[in-house]
């Protein structure tokens, strides 16, 4: 899911996004909050826009087989880390 399809979120999505399209990305970041704000949505959506190869404007193209492997879990490079309740 790219930056522009998550709803709510403005102002990180825009912080993240100038981020990614100055190549300045922390080299690791904290989601943190109640559940089910969004914290898994936007990470995907940053770790898509960071290995995206044809993304434009800090976003990820959302159609690349890297994005898509991404989104299914399957990225070789992208793991998702939960409390683990």
């Amino acid at each position: 899911m790219p930056f522009a399809s998550v709803i709510g979120h403005a102002p990180v999505l825009d912080v993240l996004r100038h981020a990614v399209s100055k190549k300045r990305v922390p080299q690791s970041l904290l989601f943190a909050g109640p559940d089910g704000v969004g914290k898994r949505i936007v990470a995907v959506a940053l770790a898509q826009a960071v290995n995206c190869p044809n993304q434009k404007d800090g976003d990820a193209c959302g159609t690349c087989s890297t994005w898509s492997r991404i989104a299914r879990g399957q990225h070789s490079d992208v793991t998702l880390i939960d409390k683990g309740d």
